[in-house]
């Protein structure tokens, strides 16, 4: 739901707020599309480490997912080994899969957190090299500034 100032409130102008909402879509979006990609790339030539002119990664942590059926779990229930309540609280279920048949509002509710975690990339820069974040600001700032730029930008489709 899109952001709106009420009529009476007090309103500042805050620059920085633009290279904020950036940064956010481009961790939201498309960080996640280039780690993605990263990962499928490592699995395909079976490595754990990559590198380029400037950084170096590695695929750290996770293990094979192993999973009970749920369905077999479920016969224990009708054959009376297993209680309702003990299946609801061993069973978790795929969100992909629930897509199919819920929407995405509707599976943000029913959401519950674990801490677990799977595998990451862990990316950090080789010796000498290093990123001027202010001149990335800079340049950020100037492409926000041209709104034409920031309109003609490529959304994905959702």
């Amino acid at each position: 739901m899109p952001i709106k100032i009420p009529p009476r409130a007090k309103c500042v102008h805050v620059e920085s707020l633009s290279i904020i909402r950036a940064i956010t879509d481009l961790a939201e979006t498309r960080r996640k599309e280039l780690v993605t990609a990263v990962k499928a790339i490592l699995q395909a030539k079976k490595a754990k480490w990559a590198q380029n002119e400037n950084c170096i990664g590695r695929i750290k942590g996770g293990e094979p997912t192993t999973f009970v059926d749920p369905v077999k779990l479920f016969r224990l229930v009708k054959n009376g080994k297993i209680s309702l309540a003990d299946f609801l609280g061993c069973v978790e279920v795929r969100k992909d899969n629930l897509k199919k048949k819920l929407a995405d509002p509707e599976i943000k509710r029913l959401l519950k957190r674990d801490g677990k975690t799977s595998k990451s990339l862990q990316t950090e820069w080789k010796p000498g090299y290093s990123v001027d974040l202010d001149a990335l600001q800079d340049a950020l700032i100037g492409i926000l500034r041209t709104k034409a730029t920031v309109g003609a930008l490529p959304r994905k489709a959702a």
